[in-house]
């Protein structure tokens, strides 16, 4: 089955993943390949994967009374995580650039971009939202 790049767009066989361009910095231990529902693949980190799983297991395990604490939190660092992104992302926020930067197809394809910088956590209309 052929997969698309998530953040290039280039189709890809999955015997060649790992040896496309977007891909050299993979690396074992501190990666992991997300492939969406679509075929959409990109790289996310091991330790944001591990953090949120592990805060939210604790929050089980223990019948935590914290459990809203847990979620704000989580939802604090994707807030700054989203902010840090959209930063490059002139095009959807910026009305001073020129039109033609800033065309529907050219930000649809930054609210792509910025879906899978943010590791599939929110979809794109939640991203909008915030």
């Amino acid at each position: 089955m052929l997969k698309k790049c998530g953040y290039c767009g280039l189709i890809l066989a999955d015997d060649t993943l790992l040896w496309h361009k977007c891909f050299k910095k993979f690396n074992e231990e501190t990666h992991a390949v997300q492939i969406g529902e679509d075929g959409v693949v990109i790289l996310i980190h091991k330790s944001q994967i591990v953090h949120q799983q592990d805060k939210v297991l604790d929050a089980e395990m223990n019948n935590c009374e914290d459990n809203d604490a847990i979620v704000s939190e989580s939802l604090q660092s994707q807030d700054e995580l989203l902010i840090s992104i959209m930063f490059g992302k002139r095009a959807l926020w910026d009305s001073n650039i020129p039109a033609k930067e800033r065309s529907k197809l050219k930000k649809n394809d930054q609210w792509q971009e910025v879906y899978n910088l943010m590791g599939g956590v929110l979809n794109i209309k939640e991203l909008k939202d915030r």
